[in-house]
């Protein structure tokens, strides 16, 4: 036996019906307070549905089902009144619906926080939020970092030169930790001013130790740029780390 649909027996539509949405009416207060945007709202609601009062028990809506029937006719439904159906597709529908609407509101919602503050920050910050003002810091302290570095760079090319002759992967490795600007360990800056002493006698003969405090001298002065400039940044942007 064929089952008749509750709203089609009452004359309100033919079965199969369909669910398109969910609109919400904008609360009445919206009106008195900000009519612009009232009537934006309005403005922006689907047509063609009858929204604000429920087809079914006549009573006024906020929230209307979108409703299509069979023969595209549309009409607006209470969500109880959809539930009072016992249409179970419809019913999942709405489910779903609403589940996509409560999403949509929490990305908005968290939207609209994180634009508050930034809102806040640009006051605090001259126009600038907290990240745009970390980046702008950065590029600056990168620059002034890099201006320091141009000395150590020119003063530690032949601790480098000298190191990639020698070659073997100490040597090598010092080298490129120098091009970066990364100082070594004390063990390992003994082992390289020896290395820079070697060029002009073997180890501990008399032009071996009489070079090498130059050397030493010369690489302790690359530590001091070094301490400086990172000293010099801090000092500016205390809360950069290069």
């Amino acid at each position: 036996m064929c089952t008749v649909h509750v709203w089609e027996f009452s004359n309100i539509g033919k079965a199969p019906f369909s669910i398109k949405g969910i609109a919400s009416l904008p609360e009445h207060s919206l009106a008195e307070h900000n009519p612009h945007a009232y009537h934006l709202a309005m403005s922006e609601l689907p047509k063609g549905y009858g929204l604000g009062t429920c087809a079914v028990c006549g009573q006024a809506l906020k929230n209307n089902a979108l409703i299509i029937d069979d023969n595209g006719n549309k009409f607006s439904v209470g969500l109880d009144c959809v539930k009072k159906a016992g249409d179970k597709g419809l019913q999942e529908e709405v489910k779903l619906i609403q589940a996509e609407q409560r999403r949509t509101q929490r990305e908005l919602d968290r939207v609209a926080r994180v634009k508050a503050k930034e809102q806040e920050q640009r006051k605090i910050n001259k126009g600038l939020t907290d990240e745009e003002l970390y980046a702008k810091h950065l590029k600056s302290a990168q620059t002034l970092h890099n201006k320091s570095m141009i000395k150590f760079h020119e003063q530690s090319e032949p601790f480098i030169t000298t190191l990639h002759k020698q070659g073997g992967f100490f040597c090598q490795g010092m080298a490129e930790n120098l091009e970066m600007g990364i100082i070594p360990t004390l063990g390992a800056q003994l082992t390289i001013i020896d290395i820079m002493a070697k060029q002009h006698g073997r180890k501990n003969s008399k032009a071996f130790l009489e070079h090498k405090p130059t050397y030493k001298k010369q690489f302790n002065a690359l530590v001091k740029i070094l301490k400086k400039a990172d000293e010099r940044v801090l000092k500016k942007y205390p809360n950069i780390r290069l």
